[in-house]
């Protein structure tokens, strides 16, 4: 049901390590009619705890969260409880600053995630999470890949950026080293990069990769600006 057609407003949870963004967000949420902030977490546990206490109509986490878990891990995990529970799929919105296309495909493959970007206006960020409500499409940013990766040396690609080498991946993707590397040849071509770190330096400007260091709990956030 769309949101302009209900008498109550949408109940929402925030989930973000950053308090002062997630308080900004439910300040400037106050303001509207149909969207109303009923609770904060800045853990994914706790926020798992608070989905299962209110059971909110939307949901929305930043991507990076404390450790290694991210908001997109956040709603898979929310999607299984509900799976195993029968129960209809919540909304998901994921907000980041850094909406890299690994980010992207991961959050096209759970159902009903929205991502969204901590970067755009206040305003648009409302409209997405109304979209969101609505069932609208799962993307709501586009990132270009200036380099023309295949699949395959995407998936290479964030494992380097995550510090891995070639060793590792192939146990990881249970391909070998030979492939790997083949793989790692053709990612240092396409960005005309003499070593796998300057790839990644490169891929990471252009937003294929979100760096790991990003979004900390450190960063200075507020609406409409760079976040997580």
């Amino acid at each position: 049901m769309a949101y302009d057609e209900i008498d109550q407003p949408t109940r929402l949870i925030v989930v973000d390590d950053q308090r002062s963004f997630a308080e900004a967000l439910k300040l400037a949420l106050g303001l509207t009619d149909d969207l109303r902030v009923v609770g904060l977490e800045q853990g994914a546990g706790a926020g798992l705890a608070l989905v299962d206490s209110i059971r909110p109509d939307l949901i929305v986490t930043s991507y990076r969260l404390i450790g290694t878990v991210t908001g997109l891990d956040l709603a898979r995990q929310v999607r299984d409880k509900e799976r195993a529970e029968a129960r209809e799929f919540t909304p998901v919105v994921v907000l980041t600053a850094f909406p890299a296309p690994a980010v992207i495909r991961r959050a096209r493959e759970i159902p009903n995630v929205v991502v969204l970007s901590k970067r755009s206006a206040i305003t648009e960020i409302v409209s997405g999470l109304r979209r969101a409500v609505d069932g609208g499409p799962s993307v709501g940013v586009v990132v270009d890949d200036p380099y023309s990766l295949s699949p395959a040396e995407m998936e290479v690609l964030e494992f380097l950026s995550a510090g891995h080498n070639a060793s590792s991946i192939a146990a990881d993707l249970h391909l070998s080293v030979h492939a790997i590397r083949a793989r790692i040849r053709g990612l240092l071509t396409k960005t005309n990069s003499s070593s796998q770190l300057e790839a990644v330096a490169k891929a990471t400007r252009a937003g294929l990769v979100v760096p790991p260091a990003f979004d900390s709990p450190a960063s200075v956030v507020s609406l409409g600006t760079a976040s997580s």
